[in-house]
């Protein structure tokens, strides 16, 4: 993995390498710059694959095309032996250069013939045109910008910044902000500037070089859908769900460097580490991030897994000196990203990195697999209360839904095949982190007027999927925002602050065609006089082999941070809390309303708090 820059801004200057040192952290062993009169390339580059003749930016044999690429090609070989066919010379051992015959080959149908995590840019020099793509399920980040009658474009948000045509142009996306606010991210293609955007996954954007500065849109190259086969039984789901998770953890073991895990504890990352114990022949090297608080530690089911499976496991402890993070942390997310995770996984980036340069993830389990029981479970239930126990007992409540129904249709919707506005509603209420009555209450009148209470995201998401069950429309919402724009998001830009790749075998094309076929019956749901749901029956099928039902069945924790003990019962948070938020100099002033933000404090809503302290933060860097 690496960091890719290009702009098509005629003499960038010294502006160009100093954009590229703000990414140099995501390519340590290297860096490289081609410059054509038509665009600017620049390159930093982490060496996983080919580490002596894969430099970029890499130009054919022809000098008519040229790439900048970030990211990996898990089928370069079949396709290189696919090219090799037809005629093509290779100099190289690299996948980036299948990039180059590939285009030559089969111009922009080469995207859909990629299984990878990816984000680049091809200059085609002879045809005058700069083709952007992004891998299809959002592994790897790729932003850009129109401003300044020139196209840009980066793997971050702070290497636009450096050039001063972009950085004179942005102002903030309120709207964006409030989502980051809400939700903990914004969605693709919006940023938290306005100027600067995200190439949503599994698109491409073609930029003429003859006229750079005029806007184009994106276009999508890929896509699935829920086609469920409702034959398929519980026995034979978690056999294909084993047989295909194992060849895609083999796939993603293509490495010319020494590789380990990330091992929480949970059931994604404990499956992903049982078939790397099982395919290679020396023990996985795995490493966990456990906190004092025992309600935020799953160490001791991570030394569980790691014994199981005869791993070598590392492990560190964290406690609030983290929060000194979070000034860094904002300047390379570049957006108020405030998902606390992303503290804990700095920190396990950082312990891997001291061991080797690239590890697996269980990154998309919870997606693909119907994680996220109590979200979805509260979310299904708002569908239709009528199919739920609890609410026969109580017919009266049904009446009542209907008289609300009735009056506020978006709010209170009465039929399960409802618009897809008023179902991502309510999707976004069980995602969100202030409930509607206190955003409104937070936010002053003139920044609320800027909000959506339903993200567009989501809202695309549902109208994408008419006609497909009710939980496989949640999975497709998250699939299409929260995996991409949060979680991916995360662990990219915070592994890549320590030059540490990660692969996330869940998030594979063929894993989500494999998904797409399994009746979501046989991943979720929950047991008759069973009052809690539970989700990826095919992991704890498969794991049962190894774990009991401790194990298995046990609460799921998530990956966060103590940020109420953190926030309110230490010195240092008590002084980042009274100077960033509550203090006269509060860079939230003109945003929210001090009443309301003192009552969250007092409360020790420290998810709300945290949320407002990235957006502080991040008002303070940016200046606005």
């Amino acid at each position: 993995m690496c960091g890719i820059l290009g702009t098509t801004r005629t003499n960038p200057g010294t502006t160009f390498p100093e954009a590229l040192d703000r990414i140099q952290h995501r390519g340590p062993d290297g860096s490289g710059t081609l410059e054509d009169s038509l665009v600017t390339l620049g390159h930093v580059r982490l060496s996983i694959i080919d580490l002596e003749t894969g430099a970029q930016p890499m130009e054919s044999a022809c000098g008519n095309l040229v790439v900048t690429f970030n990211g990996e090609i898990y089928n370069y070989r079949e396709l290189r032996f696919e090219l090799e066919g037809q005629g093509r010379v290779f100099r190289t051992s690299s996948d980036t250069e299948v990039l180059l015959h590939g285009y030559a080959e089969w111009g922009t149908d080469i995207l859909s013939r990629l299984r990878g995590m990816f984000g680049f840019g091809l200059a085609d020099l002879r045809r005058r045109r700069l083709l952007l793509a992004r891998d299809p399920l959002g592994i790897k980040p790729l932003v850009y910008s129109w401003c300044g009658g020139a196209f840009s474009f980066c793997s971050e948000i702070q290497g636009l910044l450096a050039f001063p045509w972009v950085r004179k142009e942005v102002a903030p996306n309120t709207r964006a902000i409030i989502d980051c606010l809400d939700f903990g991210y914004s969605s693709s293609p919006q940023s938290a500037y306005v100027g600067i955007e995200k190439l949503p996954p599994g698109h491409s954007l073609i930029v003429d070089l003859d006229s750079p500065g005029e806007p184009r849109i994106p276009t999508k190259f890929w896509s699935f859908a829920f086609e469920p086969d409702e034959s398929i039984s519980d026995e034979e789901c978690a056999e294909l769900v084993d047989e295909t998770l194992r060849e895609s953890v083999k796939a993603h073991l293509v490495s010319d460097v020494p590789f380990g895990a990330f091992l929480s504890g949970g059931l994604d990352s404990t499956l992903v580490t049982s078939y790397m114990a099982e395919l290679l022949e020396e023990p996985a090297t795995t490493f966990s991030i456990g906190f004092r608080s025992e309600q935020h530690d799953e160490t001791g089911y991570a030394r569980l897994a790691a014994d199981v499976f005869g791993t070598e496991h590392h492990e560190r402890i964290l406690d609030e000196e983290s929060l000194d993070l979070v000034p860094e942390l904002v300047r390379h997310y570049g957006e108020p990203f405030s998902d606390p995770s992303a503290v804990p996984t700095w920190h396990v980036s950082r312990l891997a990195r001291e061991h080797v340069p690239m590890v697996l993830t269980g990154d998309g389990g919870d997606e693909w697999f119907a994680g996220y029981t109590g979200r979805y479970g509260e979310w299904l239930e708002s569908l239709d209360p009528a199919r739920h126990p609890r609410a026969l007992r109580a017919p009266w409540k049904n009446l009542i839904r209907g008289l609300f129904s009735a009056c506020f249709p978006e709010r209170f919707p009465q039929d399960p095949e409802f618009p897809p506005r008023a179902s991502a509603g309510l999707l976004a209420d069980q995602s969100r982190y202030f409930s509607r009555g206190r955003i409104g209450r937070l936010l002053e009148r003139e920044i609320l007027a800027e909000s959506d209470p339903v993200p567009n995201g989501f809202v695309r998401a549902f109208e994408e999927s008419r006609g497909t069950a009710n939980l496989s429309r949640a999975q497709y919402a998250d699939i299409g925002t929260y995996l991409p724009e949060d979680i991916l998001c995360k662990v990219d830009i915070a592994s890549m602050m320590h030059g540490l790749e990660t692969r996330t075998p869940l998030v594979d094309i063929r894993v989500a065609e494999m998904a797409a076929r399994i009746p979501w019956e046989r991943l979720f749901g929950r047991d008759e006089g069973e009052s809690e749901w539970s989700g990826k029956r095919p992991f704890r099928a498969i794991l049962g082999k190894h774990f009991d039902s401790s194990f298995l069945d046990r609460r799921k924790m998530g990956f966060s941070i103590p940020q109420e003990k953190w926030l309110f019962d230490s010195a240092k948070g008590r002084e980042i809390v009274d100077s960033m938020l509550l203090g006269s100099g509060s860079p939230l002033r003109g945003w929210v309303r001090q009443k309301e933000m003192k009552r969250i404090v007092d409360e020790r809503q420290s998810w709300q708090a945290w949320h407002l302290l990235i957006l502080a933060e991040w008002l303070k860097q940016s200046g606005f």
